[in-house]
């Protein structure tokens, strides 16, 4: 189980739109979420190669540019 009720965004105030559309998505779904409910270390990796589980948090984060 995890900690808490839910997770929240440390966005800075004004993120662009590319960036809050990838800290938005990762609220629910991604590795910080899989960290969270699992309680377990998530290694940063390669998106290319970022499991199917991770559904848009992955597809986004690449077109925004992020590997």
């Amino acid at each position: 189980m995890y900690p808490g009720p839910q997770l929240y965004s440390p966005a800075p105030c004004d993120p662009g739109p590319t960036l809050a559309t990838v800290l938005d998505l990762a609220l629910g779904e991604g590795p910080a979420v899989e960290a969270y409910r699992t309680a377990s270390v998530i290694s940063p990796g390669n998106l290319a190669t970022a499991p199917v589980a991770r559904g848009d948090f992955t597809v986004q984060a690449r077109e925004a540019g992020y590997t």
